[in-house]
């Protein structure tokens, strides 16, 4: 008979560990390309991804790293064990879903967003936009320009204006000539 030289607990200590080492790389990776294959098509030409997606799946990721830590801390304590791993995967699961849901884009037919803690889309066609601003940060190294769709009932939506919407700008503008709406701000007629 062979002789174990590891405890059954320091595997989830390790997997803690592992997984807090990960979240960095993956909170980067993960919820961008989720919201680019589940909202890029031919129509849709722009999808972006709020900051505020990144901390929740981070967060989401420290919660999992959390779970597995107390299941090694508790290694001895069924119930414990039970308690935490029935708490930790489902909030796991529910931030990093809200991360997921948690989106912006635009294309042809116009524009859609997700908030943070809704799994509800709101929709606006071109038709609904009463203007669009462009808001020129004064200093571009800290923050980015951003590009703000107001709509006719009142809310509002911001895009930051980054290295991919400048590559779509060309389509902006023609939608923006397409349906006569009211292009204002500082850097309006800059890209023109």
């Amino acid at each position: 008979m062979e002789q174990k030289n590891y405890e059954t607990r320091h595997i989830f200590l390790a997997i803690s560990i592992c997984t807090l080492v990960a979240t960095p790389f993956f909170f980067i990776l993960i919820p961008k390309t989720a919201h680019n294959m589940l909202f890029f098509s031919t129509s849709t030409w722009l999808v972006q991804t709020p900051k505020y997606s990144y901390t929740l799946f981070a967060l989401g990721g420290f919660f999992l790293a959390l779970g597995f830590f107390f299941v090694y801390l508790f290694h001895k304590q069924q119930t414990k064990i039970v308690i935490s791993v029935f708490v930790m995967i489902p909030l796991t699961l529910l931030i990093m879903s809200l991360s997921i849901n948690h989106y912006q884009y635009m294309g042809d037919t116009g524009v859609a967003w997700s908030s943070p803690f809704s799994y509800t889309t709101s929709q606006y066609s071109w038709d609904d936009v009463e203007r669009i601003e462009y808001v020129l940060t004064e200093n571009y190294k800290k923050e980015k320009s951003r590009i703000l769709i107001m709509f006719k009932d009142g809310n509002s939506i911001s895009f930051v204006s980054d290295n991919v919407f400048r590559e779509k700008y060309w389509k902006f503008r023609g939608i923006i000539a397409k349906y006569s709406i009211p292009f204002i701000g500082t850097g309006a007629n800059a890209n023109s």
